[in-house]
């Protein structure tokens, strides 16, 4: 099976102008007109001038019902009717219209009358063409084009290429020798490349940039930008990118506590917290009372492992051990109290909230960092604010 937006060794079927057609191991990729003609005699079925007399004698009126709904009867069975027959009976015959030589790219006249391309070599069908879109892997859903640029140089029909499969411009699947930066799944830190209307444009390291939708921004990103996505297949089947990378993120890291790491925090939650990215690859989670809103989704933060949960997955904090995280709180208050004049308008007892979106810390850390200024003289406390003491 053809794996989209997945590395895949695949075999060499068949070669034609505009490069190779590849197929897994085991398949049988044909050759045009022919190798139709001869599954089909294999089989026991009718021959291609077979197939051209039963769709005349069905749009004349010499068939069944079905003939003049323009299906087959007779010796045109229902794998007729699915596109089996030669390999030049398309879609169009099961909708009642005209195959192979009535095509659409034969009503814009790319087709001669034989129903073959001119462009292509003898004994070449319509299959056989790049330019029909979505048609050529409706006929031939077990291959796949590798453009002529990207053969190898010396390959032949048999040998191994190992391939990444997408879909160009026209939504078709087609394989590159490039080496993708994100695959199907995976996490990866992928640049924008550009914004649109529609979302961002982000480089996979191919021709075509991978779309990161807007309602697959967790966080707005702008042309430069990093963004830590992941790879899915839309609804549409075409791959696009999200940074909801929570359920892709690996669960055993080799960190342990008190470890210091560094992430990309992705999602703040009101709930649970603040989800980050370790290493852009293991899956951490600063807890809802420990995360002051100190940073925001998008930025890169320096944590420390205060456990590791029996799944493996990392709780984090932002702030060093008390003991260490003490000096640099202190610091943090005594600033703070000088730009605003001198003092806080509150003390130790004020609400957990209100000193968390003041001075961005937990209550009992903003109690320790306060005693520990007053042992040093630096503030004294009075009933309604905290005041700094000038130094002498």
């Amino acid at each position: 099976m053809l794996k989209l937006g997945e590395v895949q060794k695949l075999k060499i079927a068949r070669e034609v102008p505009f490069g190779v057609y590849l197929t897994e191991d085991g398949q049988e990729g044909g050759s045009g007109r022919d190798s139709g003609e001869e599954k089909n005699s294999r089989s026991g079925r009718s021959s291609r001038q077979d197939s051209v007399d039963g769709r005349r004698a069905a749009f004349s009126g010499e068939g069944s019902r079905d003939g003049r709904r323009g299906r087959f009867s007779g010796e045109e069975s229902r794998d007729v009717r699915r596109g089996r027959f030669s390999g030049e009976e398309s879609r169009d015959v099961r909708r009642g219209r005209i195959s192979g030589e009535e095509s659409r790219d034969y009503r814009k006249g790319r087709f001669s009358r034989d129903g073959h391309d001119d462009r292509f070599s003898e004994g070449g069908s319509h299959n056989d063409r790049f330019s029909g879109g979505r048609d050529m892997e409706e006929n031939r859903p077990e291959e796949v084009l590798l453009p002529r640029k990207q053969v190898p140089e010396n390959a032949a029909v048999g040998d191994e290429v190992e391939v990444f499969l997408y879909r160009d411009s026209n939504d078709r699947m087609i394989a590159t020798v490039n080496k993708p930066l994100i695959r199907l799944h995976e996490v990866a830190l992928l640049t924008v490349k550009e914004t649109a209307k529609i979302g961002a444009f982000l480089d996979m390291g191919l021709e075509r940039d991978l779309l990161l939708p807007f309602r697959e921004q967790l966080y707005p990103l702008e042309e430069g930008d990093k963004a830590l996505v992941t790879m899915y297949i839309d609804k549409s089947g075409r791959l696009a990118a999200t940074t909801r990378v929570y359920h892709y993120l690996k669960a055993g890291s080799p960190y342990e506590k008190d470890d210091e790491v560094e992430g990309l925090l992705y999602e703040v939650s009101e709930k649970f917290g603040a989800f980050v990215a370790v290493d852009y690859r293991y899956s951490g989670l600063i807890p809802a009372k420990d995360f002051s809103h100190e940073a925001k989704p998008g930025d890169l933060v320096a944590a420390r492992v205060v456990a590791v949960k029996e799944d493996g997955r990392l709780d984090l904090s932002l702030r060093k051990k008390a003991w260490l995280q003490m000096d640099d709180d202190s610091e943090a208050i005594l600033a703070l109290m000088k730009d605003r004049g001198g003092f806080l308008p509150f003390t130790d007892k004020a609400d957990p909230e209100l000193i968390r979106d003041t001075c961005h810390m937990s209550k009992n850390a903003f109690k320790r960092a306060v005693g520990h200024l007053m042992k040093q003289g630096l503030v004294r406390i009075e009933p309604s604010q905290i005041v700094c003491v000038e130094s002498k």
